[in-house]
């Protein structure tokens, strides 16, 4: 199953005197619509929002949401609380390998535009596909 991490903390915040720390959170959305959430000390409870067209509609899923809630977690489900939002989408191995490509020869567009002597391995590879 191929996985895209999607959001990450990779180091520790300093805390700040009013609030109390955060905890690091990994949550691993994978091409086939799972979810994995990473952490230590964390009480996960995952809900689903229902697929709807239309405001009145949205209306009443919104609405059964916060029915179907657990008791305990309605305090949370407040807009300022959202601690992250985004949107999952599908990532193929070709179009990751892509994307790699593009990160590298604009790299080495940067550091060509510095002034190095040699032309980069990424831009030979780009003209020798191109002939």
């Amino acid at each position: 199953m191929m996985r895209n991490a999607i959001a990450t903390t990779h180091k520790v915040c300093r805390p700040h005197p009013k609030r109390r720390p955060r905890v690091p959170v990994l949550v691993v959305l994978g091409g086939d619509g799972a979810v994995e959430i990473y952490g230590q000390g964390l009480a996960v409870q995952f809900v689903h929002r229902l697929t709807v067209q239309g405001q009145d509609a949205e209306r009443l899923a919104d609405q059964y949401l916060d029915a179907t809630l657990p008791h305990r977690l309605r305090p949370l489900y407040v807009p300022t609380h959202l601690a992250g939002q985004d949107i999952c989408r599908p990532r193929s191995v070709a179009g990751e390998v892509e994307r790699l490509f593009r990160l590298e020869l604009v790299r080495e567009l940067v550091t060509l535009a510095r002034g190095p002597a040699t032309v980069p391995a990424a831009i030979q590879r780009a003209r020798r596909a191109k002939s």
